[in-house]
C-alpha cells in the first residue's frame, strides 16, 4: 500500500505547526506506523531541532537533493538525505527525517538558486515530484509521508500543498490576517492543478482562552472563519 501524504501548512508562522507535525509522528509511530518526515520549510526549518528525534545536526536534504538535481537533471539517490530518528524514547514504528538541509555557509547559495516554479515551466516538475514519492516509498515504505511548508503563497508552498499531498492540515490563527490568507491557499487547493485536489482540514489554533458564550468574540470569530474557508471547523 502506498503511504498517504499529508502537508501540515500555514500562511502565518507561530501556530505551532512544526509541533503538531513532530507531535502526530510520534503518536503514530508508538502505534507501530512507520513515518516519513520532509522539512520543506527551507527558509526558516526546524524538524532537526527537536532533540527527542536524535538526528544529526548539519545533515543534507531537501536543498541539496534538489540542487543536484537542477544542476545534473538527474534525480539523485534518496538515501544520503535521510535520516532515521533514534528516538528518545523508544516506540513501535519507525521515524525518519529529510531535513531543510546542512545549514552550513553553501545552504543559502543553493536554496536562493533553485528554482522551483521553472522545474514546471521546463515540464520536469512533476517528473521530479513523481520521482521523489516513488523514492521514498521504494526504500522506507511509510505508512505516512508528513510535509512541513513553508509559510505565505510561495513556489514551495504550491508545491506542497497541491503535488504532493493527499491531505492538506491548515493551521490558523482567528485574526482576520491568517484567515484571508488561509482562504485564499484553500481556494487555490480547490481550483488549482489536474486530476483530484487533496482533502484539507482546518485547524484553529492557538484558540484563545476566552469565554465561549453565545454572544461572545470567540464565537463570532469561529462563525466568520467557517464562513471565510466555506467549511465547518471541527479541531
Amino acid at each position: 500500500m502506498k503511504p498517504f501524504w499529508v502537508t501540515f501548512y500555514s500562511y502565518k508562522g507561530g501556530v505551532g505547526r512544526s509541533m503538531a507535525l513532530a507531535n502526530l509522528a510520534t503518536l503514530l509511530a508508538r502505534r507501530s506506523r512507520r513515518v516519513f518526515m520532509i522539512d520543506f520549510d527551507v527558509e526558516a526549518p526546524g524538524l532537526d531541532s527537536f532533540r527527542e528525534f536524535g538526528v544529526t545536526a548539519g545533515h543534507p536534504g531537501v536543498v541539496e537533493y534538489a540542487h543536484e538535481f537542477q544542476q545534473s537533471g538527474v534525480v539523485p539517490d534518496i538515501d544520503a538525505y535521510v535520516q532515521e530518528c533514534s528516538m528518545a524514547k523508544p516506540v513501535r514504528g519507525k521515524i525518519w527525517l529529510m531535513p531543510s538541509g546542512r545549514k552550513d555557509a553553501a545552504y543559502n547559495s543553493k536554496r536562493e538558486r533553485i528554482n522551483w516554479g521553472g522545474f514546471y515551466e521546463r515540464n520536469v516538475g512533476e517528473l521530479f515530484v513523481a520521482n521523489w514519492k516513488a523514492a521514498i516509498f521504494r526504500k522506507f515504505r511509510p505508512d505516512y509521508v508528513f510535509v512541513d511548508s513553508r509559510t505565505g503563497l510561495t513556489d514551495v508552498g504550491g508545491i506542497c500543498t497541491l503535488h504532493l499531498p493527499d491531505l492538506v492540515v491548515l493551521l490558523f490563527g482567528l485574526n482576520n490576517q491568517n484567515l484571508n490568507g488561509t482562504a485564499a491557499v484553500l481556494e487555490t487547493i480547490r481550483s488549482g492543478g489536474s486530476g483530484k485536489p487533496p482533502q484539507a482540514i482546518p485547524v484553529a489554533t492557538p484558540v484563545p482562552n476566552m469565554p465561549r458564550t453565545e454572544d461572545g468574540v470567540f464565537k463570532s470569530r469561529m462563525e466568520e472563519a467557517e464562513k471565510r474557508l466555506g467549511m465547518k471547523i471541527a479541531v
